[in-house]
């Protein structure tokens, strides 16, 4: 969050953007919202105003004791509002959008959000997931890409999915994920984005917070491989992390033959002890694999319900597929 602000002043942003799930969990702790307010107030003390929506995991508890927020944030509450803003430069913008008061909003508000006024851009902030045909599933504002495009807004700032994707860019419609992977199956970079709005639509410049990042690698060894082939091959993934900016850890798989005979533990203890200290490369998982059982697992690759089937997989592995 520090870096993602300490960006937002030095780039001079004209506001910034929060679509919800500020707190990983229910219960906020008086440390984290002291750490969230100090972030704002330096927003605060730069000029920068804050529109924010709470969502599934923050939501708003009317009896839950908050800690009040500088003057610059602008929180939305459980009905959809308009909000109008001006910059110093005298660019008009409405801001639209509504926070959770419980952990499901099951049903589909798009249709309150309607445009109100004149102003040179009218911006919507959503916390919710795409609609799909596994219908019992859509518990977070489920919406439709095609009646979201047709609601005319210039820009809509969607929060709920952990990856970053741009669903859109005239009009501009992202999700940017989360600033930091929260486990080894949100792998890849993560951080904020700056968006450049104009008449032609939406364009993005993502940038880089999270000091920890998740990766799943694999080392695939020829013949019959021995220890010494092994350490090698180990020790040259490492060698590819010696001049990170970042610390990683890894889901390793090693493939090869007679792949029983290793002990895994035994490898996890030297990768233990090869681990430097800031940052660091930490193997949080070590599988040896058969060559002939990692063909199989993929049986299904070029068939028919191969992407059907890597798609359901994927669902089931979601964390809030299961909420």
């Amino acid at each position: 969050m520090e870096k993602i602000i300490s960006h937002a002043i030095s780039e001079r942003v004209e506001f910034v953007l929060i679509a919800g799930d500020i707190y990983d969990k229910e219960d906020q702790s008086i440390k984290a919202q002291v750490q969230f307010y100090k972030e704002m107030k330096r927003l605060e003390e730069a000029r920068i105003d804050v529109f924010l929506i709470h969502g599934n995991h923050d939501f708003l508890e009317q009896e839950r004791d908050r800690l009040e927020l500088p003057k610059n944030v602008h929180t939305f509450s459980s009905d959809v509002s308009c909000v109008p803003w001006q910059s110093p430069t005298g660019t008009k913008i409405h801001f639209y959008g509504f926070s959770y008061d419980k952990r499901h909003i099951r049903e589909n508000r798009l249709g309150d959000y309607r445009k109100h006024g004149d102003a040179d851009f009218h911006i919507a902030l959503l916390h919710g997931s795409e609609e799909t045909k596994a219908s019992e599933h859509d518990v977070y504002a489920p919406f439709g890409l095609k009646e979201m495009k047709q609601k005319g807004f210039d820009y809509w700032a969607l929060g709920h999915i952990h990856k970053r994707e741009i669903l859109s860019s005239q009009p501009g419609i992202y999700y940017p994920g989360n600033i930091q992977g929260r486990s080894k199956k949100e792998t890849g970079a993560k951080g904020g984005t700056i968006v450049e709005l104009s008449e032609m639509g939406a364009t993005f410049s993502f940038f880089e917070t999270a000091p920890v990042m998740w990766e799943k690698k694999q080392i695939v060894l020829e013949g019959k491989a021995d220890r010494t082939e092994i350490y090698r091959a180990t020790d040259e993934l490492f060698q590819t992390y010696r001049d990170t900016l970042c610390s990683y850890v890894i889901d390793l798989e090693i493939v090869t033959e007679q792949a029983s005979k290793f002990d895994a533990d035994e490898w996890l203890q030297l990768f233990e002890e090869m681990r430097t200290e800031s940052p660091f490369v930490w193997i949080n998982t070590l599988r040896f694999i058969e060559k002939n059982q990692a063909v199989s697992d993929k049986w299904y690759q070029g068939q028919f319900l191969a992407d059907e089937l890597d798609a359901s997989l994927a669902e089931l592995m979601e964390d809030e597929t299961f909420f």
